[in-house]
């Protein structure tokens, strides 16, 4: 019985031993190897791998809610057609190749801007409040649809930088919360935010002086934009020939006046990166009655309503949904800006498409002889005139609506 025991207790500590020794080796093979084939280092391979992707491929949306103003020998004017309210919805992130969008709304009409990482598309209609009005809550995102009688006109530009192509209502909405990409460009020029159809040839003629969130996000924190006479030519000269024009490039004014400032003035984190809460912006222009000296006159002051995470930003035009397109990629240097036509596709085709290049052949052809461009001469200036019409419809709608109810009021 003792020998039995003794057995046993031999046995006991054999197998302490072995699994001693096995604990050693796992120890040894653990300190050598774990980093590669142990469980921790499969499960941190793992995620470092598939970090990557998922913190490159982040998108927030937004929401906001600004108030645009003019100004009046310096004091703010409530009274005009520049007072209104702008509602905007915005997906945003870092990878401008994958783009961004900005949906956003006044009292009578939607504007919808999108970069798909190769082109901007701008698409404006008006719209009746009669069927979708503008209720309290955050803007949400989401495609023009059919419940207003009005198509939607869309401008394709070939802007492959990521910078925003428009007027008040998607340009401060784009510089506040997806301007980031954009920033980090080398060379880039930031456009006036704000800016009649007019002035629009010396839009990209500022140089710049910033402060930027310290994120991978890099939103701005300040803006200020100064007159630059080099920058304003080359402006000019890029309008001049998207739209085979021939304006003067010699700026009127001397280099380093502020003509745009932008501030945050509150700020909130969001999965790591900053975005503002509240900002303010004021843009300036000649004094008629001062020649060199500018004056504040547009303004206004925006605030966030909602954020959240979204998907990536797809194109505002539904499959099957028939909009007007103004293609600025189709043209040439001597007689055509843009090939106008209805689609039905999201996205627009390539460039060397058959149908494209036929539709440009035959526009060009239809104005090379003088008997036939006299009478098409409105013609050429139509892509022009039609973004005015994209720009500008906002603020006519705003106007006209003001100006009944002044007379309205004067009535009483």
């Amino acid at each position: 019985m003792i020998k039995g025991r003794q057995k046993e207790e031999a046995d006991r500590e054999n197998d302490r031993e072995e699994v001693s020794k096995n604990i050693f080796r796992k120890a040894m093979f653990r300190d050598r190897f774990g980093p590669l084939f142990g469980l921790g280092g499969w499960l941190s391979c793992f995620w470092a791998v598939c970090a990557l992707p998922l913190q490159a491929q982040r998108y927030v949306e937004v929401s906001a809610e600004i108030q645009s103003y003019a100004y009046k020998n310096g004091i703010i004017d409530r009274d005009t057609a520049f007072h209104r309210t702008i509602y905007a919805g915005c997906i945003t992130s870092t990878n401008n190749n994958n783009g961004w969008r900005i949906d956003a709304e006044l009292d009578d009409s939607e504007q919808k801007c999108f970069f798909d990482g190769t082109n901007v598309y701008l698409g404006t209609r008006g719209i009746d409040r009669m069927t979708t009005p503008i209720g309290p809550g955050p803007m949400r995102i989401k495609p023009f649809d059919n419940q207003q009688p009005r198509l939607p006109t869309v401008g394709v530009h070939p802007i492959s930088d990521g910078r925003s192509w428009g007027g008040e209502v998607v340009n401060i909405p784009w510089l506040a919360f997806c301007s980031g990409a954009y920033l980090k460009r080398p060379g880039r020029v930031v456009p006036l935010p704000v800016f009649y159809i007019l002035n629009a040839a010396g839009a990209n003629g500022c140089s710049d002086k910033m402060e930027t969130f310290d994120d991978e996000l890099g939103l701005p924190k300040t803006v200020e934009l100064f007159t630059s006479s080099a920058l304003y030519r080359s402006s000019v000269l890029e309008w001049n020939r998207a739209f085979l024009l021939n304006l003067p490039t010699n700026s009127s004014l001397p280099d380093g006046l502020l003509k745009f400032h932008y501030a945050v003035t509150a700020s909130t984190n969001f999965l790591g990166w900053t975005f503002p809460l509240g900002f303010e912006y004021t843009e300036y222009e000649d004094d008629s009655r001062r020649p060199g000296v500018l004056v504040p006159v547009y303004g206004g002051v925006g605030k966030l309503t909602s954020i959240s995470v979204s998907a990536i930003p797809e194109n505002p035009c539904s499959p099957g949904f028939s909009h007007t397109v103004l293609d600025y990629r189709m043209r040439n240097d001597t007689n055509v800006q843009a090939i106008i036509y209805t689609s039905t596709n999201p996205s627009v085709a390539p460039t060397n498409s058959p149908d494209l290049q036929n539709k440009l052949a035959r526009l060009a052809a239809s104005l090379s002889s003088p008997e036939q461009r006299r009478r098409k001469e409105w013609f050429i200036r139509a892509p022009l005139v039609l973004l005015a019409f994209l720009l500008l419809l906002p603020l006519a709608y705003t106007f006209l609506r003001n100006s009944v109810q002044n007379r309205a009021t004067s009535n009483e």
